[in-house]
């Protein structure tokens, strides 16, 4: 798997065209690409002429399981949790 980070597109670009950049960058056909997930989108306005949605993400030629949240368990307690300080958690 591969990951791209500031991939920069203009407001009038598609998804479409990330993907064939990205495929350009790997230097494989459009059709070989078979993973691709947005990690983050972000916008660039410091330039109000030139405004850019700016891009991280993975993409790879394998298939991909998505990833699941682990699981924690719950826990039972019959006393009472000690809070140390006096953070915003300890005034609460």
């Amino acid at each position: 798997m591969e990951k791209f980070a500031n991939l920069k597109l203009s407001p009038d670009q598609t998804i479409e065209d990330l993907k064939n950049i990205v495929c350009k960058k790997m230097k494989i056909s459009r059709t070989q690409l078979r993973y691709f997930r947005i990690t983050k989108q972000s916008v660039d306005a410091r330039n109000k002429a030139d405004i850019k949605l700016v891009y991280s993400l993975e993409a790879d030629t394998r298939n991909h399981l998505p990833e699941t949240p682990p699981t924690y368990p719950r826990v039972q307690t019959e006393e009472r949790p000690i809070i140390a300080g006096f953070g915003p958690a300890g005034i609460f």
